[in-house]
């Protein structure tokens, strides 16, 4: 009570600028010690920044949200009975998924737009920390329990190492995040093997982008037979569910008008030298000799068959390294993931589907080379570094144009593949001297 009291009168003795920033220090230091302390920390750092994100876009661009209105668009069509393809009122902004993706967002449809848009920023914003403690749960979980100052740098700086197409991803009121929560849903149901979490995941992100089907192959490989059969019957139920709205006739319209706008998507991204094709196949053929080369539609086909069964070998064989390693089957399921935007032409935001590879490769950085290390860095630095802000509008649109995120991405899971290789020969090593090697890394599982 002494030492109290002489504290105060000491205080009082100073100036009011003096006690604030004695304040501040004193919040800064009890912050710092909870961080150190609380695994949870940095989930709610990464929530409150997503959260507190939206002033600034209210007061700067009134919250426009462009795709998330599409979706409400479609959302109160489809409970009319009304038609979701080709309305032209749309303009640009036009619905070009499933029928059933617009039930998904019908009970947004109970609050007037702008409300709705706010409550989406919220949903989102909550399945961004989601995400990241599926994250956390799926390759982090023994840092976690040990050492939550590390465990929270990490998750921090996959954040930041993604944030700018986060930050868009709220923006414009996009479904990316959504198909990246069902994509870890999905890979912590097959780690704990529970088939029908499997199913039910995938068939609900397909229905708003089929880039889930890209896991089909792992699953017949891993002969995951009653997941499979679940997602069969849980898609044609999805599939169905729209005939609620629509008699038989109209919702055959409905779907020629969703397989018109697939046909139309397809065919506008088929340029190989177009700027800001992210795709690798678009790389590869921009950044090599066969740029020089002018293929003609059969034989743009023929290159894109050539480089998909090669990637196919390349997965196929990491996935092969990977038996008997621990984490593999999260490490597998997070390349295919990271693939995605590598192979379907979609906008630089789908490379925060690069997520689950990125945490992967920071749980095993202390055991990376120092090249390996220096990759990665660069990968993170080209995958999430154009930033409007710092770069203005023409820098960004030309990096953007050279598809330098893309190969951000390419980095990232090169060192995704040598990490695994070497993972592979040490954990076969018959010798005292690889086995030595080895022992750094049989600590980091």
């Amino acid at each position: 009570m002494v030492y109290n009291q002489k504290k105060a009168d000491r205080i009082a003795g100073q100036p009011f600028f003096i006690f604030a920033l004695a304040k501040n220090q004193e919040m800064l230091n009890n912050f710092s010690t909870v961080y150190k302390r609380k695994w949870f920390i940095s989930l709610l750092v990464i929530g409150l920044f997503c959260v507190i994100y939206i002033f600034p876009e209210i007061r700067n661009h009134g919250l426009s949200m462009t795709d998330f209105k599409v979706f409400y668009n479609a959302a109160e069509r489809i409970i009319h009975g009304s038609n979701l393809y080709q309305v032209k009122a749309d303009g640009h902004f036009v619905f070009k998924y499933s029928p059933t993706s617009a039930l998904y967002f019908t009970p947004f449809v109970l609050f007037h737009l702008f409300t709705a848009k706010v409550l989406y920023w919220l949903l989102l914003s909550l399945l961004v920390v989601t995400a990241y403690y599926l994250l956390g749960k799926l390759f982090l979980q023994e840092i976690r329990d040990h050492s939550p100052l590390r465990f929270n740098n990490l998750i921090l700086i996959s954040f930041a190492a993604v944030s700018v197409h986060i930050i868009r991803e709220l923006f414009l009121g996009q479904v990316n995040w959504v198909l990246l929560v069902f994509y870890l849903w999905m890979i912590l149901a097959f780690v704990k093997q529970r088939p029908f979490q499997i199913a039910l995941s995938l068939a609900l992100s397909i229905f708003i982008k089929p880039f889930g089907l890209i896991f089909i192959p792992y699953l017949l490989l891993k002969r995951q037979t009653k997941a499979l059969l679940y997602f069969v019957a849980i898609s044609v139920f999805l599939f169905l569910i729209p005939l609620i709205f629509y008699d038989v006739s109209f919702y055959i319209g409905q779907l020629k008008g969703w397989l018109t706008e697939i046909i139309a998507e397809m065919g506008n991204k088929q340029a190989l030298g177009a700027a800001a094709d992210h795709t690798l196949f678009s790389v590869l053929y921009r950044y090599t000799p066969l740029r020089i080369v002018e293929l003609s539609k059969a034989g743009t086909i023929i290159y894109q068959m050539l480089v998909l069964a090669g990637l196919g070998l390349a997965v196929l064989w990491f996935i092969k390294m990977g038996e008997g390693l621990g984490f593999a089957g999260q490490e597998d399921l997070a390349l295919l993931v990271a693939l995605i935007p590598l192979l379907a032409f979609t906008n630089e935001n789908a490379f925060l589907f690069l997520v689950p590879a990125i945490v992967a490769n920071l749980r095993l950085f202390r055991v990376m080379k120092l090249w390996e290390k220096i990759i990665f860095i660069a990968g993170i630095i080209l995958l999430g570094g154009n930033i409007y802000e710092v770069w203005g509008n023409r820098l960004t649109q030309l990096i953007l144009d050279y598809s330098v995120v893309a190969i951000g991405a390419i980095l990232i899971i090169f060192v995704m593949f040598s990490v695994r290789y070497r993972r592979f020969r040490l954990s076969s090593a018959k010798n005292k001297r690889l086995e030595k090697k080895a022992a750094p890394f049989e600590a980091a599982f």
